[in-house]
């Protein structure tokens, strides 16, 4: 008389296939959105720091010379007299400091510096002299 003998298959069923599919999709679908808020929130933080770089050299301007730097037409950062900084101070993963203008209001009494985000869909985003961030 024959034994049955089992022989183990040596793949995945179709059933377990179907489900480790499923799982990955899953995975992938909650960790999208993660991802892209954790791009954006970087390009903010990249932002922010350098508009405040901006902000501590103008401000030294101030305390020098008692008004900001006149510029009513926007104007870049780097290269302007009332500053230090070059490219390598500004360039960044995701902005260059192309990316970074000045606007000097009348009689050095106001500022704003802003950040061209526009290769990313991204609202510019601003600083004045008060301190206040926006974004336009």
């Amino acid at each position: 008389m024959r034994t049955k003998t089992w022989r183990r298959s040596s793949g995945f069923s179709m059933a377990e296939l179907v489900i480790i599919v499923s799982l990955i999709g899953v995975l992938t679908a909650v960790g999208t959105p993660v991802i892209s808020n954790s791009e954006k929130m970087a390009m903010g933080a990249e932002t922010d720091a350098n508009l405040g770089k901006i902000r501590l050299h103008l401000e030294l301007y101030l305390a020098d010379q008692g008004r900001y730097p006149e510029q009513l037409q926007p104007n870049y950062v780097i290269g302007a007299k009332w500053n230090n900084l070059n490219g390598d101070n500004l360039t960044g993963k995701y902005f260059d400091y192309s990316a970074y203008t000045y606007y000097g209001g009348p009689e050095g009494k106001s500022f704003k510096i802003s950040c061209d985000r526009a290769p990313y869909s991204v609202r510019d985003r601003t600083l004045d002299q008060n301190g206040v961030l926006r974004e336009e």
